[in-house]
């Protein structure tokens, strides 16, 4: 009972030190403004999200497909965010610190439950939560997603944990000779976290086969199916966690191996089991990990329920990126190029765990890489692979890691593309614990547990965090982001429209201007560049030119919901008749309000005020009024009241024509 005790003091000491480092690295963040990239759209010109946790929010949460994407409680996540602090930044950033210091104490639990070992296992949770790859998930609002995820990945891995005690220990009682023992061993309490027993198992019950499965406990392996669909609910990049879950029954949890390699380890040790072995001290590095077919089968049987999940939200991820236009043709992007970028981006993502300097927001895919490029990191992604599998045996943990690493990447690694990116600092929030471990693992076995281990650990720990403190002040505004990615590259068409988009939103046209005609320069279909440039001439009067690069962006992008609605209102209200186009305007308006459901009330009361222009006032009428109860159902009683006023006028059967410039961004 008293080394019961120590544990939980000793492990509750960790956390609330990985808790104190981590608030510590990150707080500035909390000081930090909504983004124009993505937490508009999610956050604070989101309807839905900003009148807080609503029933009809709720719903709309889980029935609809938002930004090329389903993820239901990421939604509802920053729907609870507004609830509690309206669209004040800093609670929203405060949310995600606080999930992200949880995580790593969440890592650091699970990993010492299915390891053993305490300050390994608080390496790695303490190099997670300090690395400065991080900061692009915990300071972007946008990707609350990831450290949402990432919590429900922590507890799927200590349930899974739990599940596996549970199962080893009715097998040791049931065949106590199966671990070598001529008869059943007297069972002492077992230290909290200590590490499981090798024995095979599966969650199904097969009688009279060939394969020796066990019944689980259940609880647990229940737990890990609810906090694994919880989690896909939140990012759909989850889906790799069943191949984790079967590298954990490799390493450390030694499920995989066969009767004689346990009696062998047994007999080596001299330790009835795996587990009794490492309670004592014993490394696991110095055991034979095998893995035999007859005991994967049934491991591989036991994770059918969560392949299961995975794939549902594969194919439901797919047709939502599809459906918002975000997944990348074939004819657009062959399968050589994202095979090459693949490769190309493994090493990156090496390059920039190890190195962590010249971080960017966006690294553009450059459509085709260099061949020498692509031939060197290939070889060295073979070279590293080759390497690991002939350690398996020596270092299993190496080759654990190296796979986590490689497997967990494979659904943002470009094969099916979705957005402009070639990689991207977010998506290694996950994949890198596999590296972090095997590096810790391998970094113990060599160098051991003396005073140069505590040294070296410490230093690293206090470079990352110095790293994660300079890369920080980057996501503190719009500007400051954008600028530090046209820093890095002064070609990178998306932060050229970032930045000028930026300028143009706080007053500075001219300038504004010429970033945003660079960037069309450079890539002259750019949608969004073209629909902000037109913003520009739409608020200065020019409309002629303001419509004609409306018609641009539609042409580069048919379904743009912005430039529909923009163009949309434009020809509805412009203040020069020379400009309206009522039936063109209800055409344009007509397709925005389909391809949102008719949801947003901004965009209905566009449709209305377009049908107005085209005389036909009964239907203007009756869409105003079905904008101002949506309006009112997402408590967005401005805009109710604005389209109340609309339809007075619809009534006297007068349109709305604006009686000044808009501003930059069309009407609103």
């Amino acid at each position: 009972m008293t080394d019961r005790i120590k544990d939980t003091w000793r492990t509750l000491l960790v956390c609330s030190l990985l808790a104190a480092f981590t608030l510590a690295a990150f707080w500035p963040a909390r000081h930090f403004a909504f983004l124009n990239w993505d937490d508009l759209t999610y956050v604070s010109k989101n309807d839905h999200v900003r009148s807080g946790l609503t029933w009809s929010g709720f719903l709309w949460s889980f029935t609809h497909s938002y930004s090329s994407n389903w993820h239901p409680l990421a939604w509802l996540s920053h729907m609870l965010d507004c609830q509690l602090y309206g669209l004040n930044p800093s609670g929203h950033h405060l949310t995600s610190l606080l999930l992200h210091s949880v995580n790593a104490g969440l890592l650091f639990v699970a990993l010492k439950r299915l390891t053993g070992a305490l300050w390994r296992s608080a390496l790695v949770a303490a190099l997670f939560a300090l690395h400065p790859l991080h900061v692009e998930s915990v300071a972007w609002i946008a990707e609350r997603k990831d450290v949402l995820s990432a919590f429900f990945f922590m507890l799927t891995l200590w349930a899974y944990a739990r599940y596996t005690e549970g199962e080893g220990e009715k097998s040791e009682a049931r065949n106590p000779k199966a671990e070598g023992n001529p008869k059943p061993e007297i069972r002492r309490p077992k230290p909290e976290g200590a590490a499981r027993a090798a024995v095979p198992g599966s969650a199904f019950d097969v009688g009279c086969s060939m394969f020796d499965v066990r019944v689980p406990s259940p609880i647990f392996y229940l737990l890990s199916l609810l906090f694994f669909a919880l989690g896909l609910m939140s990012k759909p990049m989850l889906v790799t966690l069943p191949f984790v879950l079967l590298l954990l029954d490799y390493w450390p949890l030694g499920r995989m191996q066969n009767e004689e390699c346990r009696m062998k380890n047994a007999k080596a040790t001299g330790t009835s089991t795996l587990r009794s072995a490492r309670e004592n001290g014993r490394h696991a590095s110095r055991f034979t990990f095998h893995v035999s077919p007859p005991s994967l089968l049934p491991l591989v049987l036991e994770k059918l329920p969560f392949f299961a999940l995975s794939a549902a939200s594969c194919v439901v991820t797919f047709l939502a990126q599809k459906k918002g236009g975000a997944v990348t043709p074939l004819e657009m992007l062959p399968l050589d190029t994202r095979l090459a970028n693949a490769v190309v981006a493994y090493v990156q993502y090496l390059a920039k765990s190890f190195w962590p300097v010249n971080l960017s927001p966006i690294y553009l895919h450059p459509d085709k890489w260099g061949a020498w490029l692509v031939t060197g990191a290939a070889v060295v992604l073979v070279l590293l692979t080759a390497v690991v599998w002939r350690g398996r045996h020596r270092f299993p943990y190496a080759l654990m890691g190296w796979l986590w690493f490689v497997g967990m990447l494979v659904p943002v690694i470009g094969i099916v593309q979705v957005g402009s990116q070639a990689f991207a600092d977010r998506y290694t929030y996950l994949p890198l614990l596999g590296i972090m471990i095997a590096l810790v693992w391998l970094g113990a076995e060599f160098v051991g547990k003396g005073i140069v281990a505590v040294l070296l650990s410490l230093a690293l720990l206090a470079t990352l965090a110095w790293r994660t403190r300079e890369q920080l002040p980057t996501w503190k505004d719009t500007g400051t982001l954008f600028g530090h990615a046209l820093a890095l590259d002064p070609t990178n068409v998306q932060a050229l429209y970032g930045v000028g988009a930026n300028l143009v939103d706080t007053g500075r046209l001219d300038e504004g201007k010429r970033f945003l005609e660079e960037a069309i320069r450079l890539r002259p279909a750019y949608p969004e560049a073209l629909g902000a440039l037109a913003g520009t001439f739409d608020s200065q009067g020019n409309y002629a030119e303001a419509i004609r690069f409306y018609q641009a962006a539609l042409k580069a992008q048919p379904n743009h919901e912005g430039a529909l609605n923009n163009l949309a209102w434009l020809l509805a209200s412009c203040p020069d008749a020379a400009f309206r186009n009522g039936p063109e305007a209800v055409r344009l308006a007509t397709r925005a309000c389909e391809l949102t459901d008719y949801g947003k009330p901004l965009l209905v009361g566009t449709l209305a005020a377009a049908q107005a222009e085209a005389g036909d006032f009964p239907a203007a009428i009756a869409t105003a009024e079905r904008a101002a109860a949506i309006a009112t159902s997402l408590h967005l009683d401005d805009v109710a009241a604005r389209n109340r006023e609309l339809i007075q006028l619809y009534r006297q059967g007068q349109p709305f024509h604006e009686k000044r410039e808009a501003t930059a961004d069309g009407h609103r």
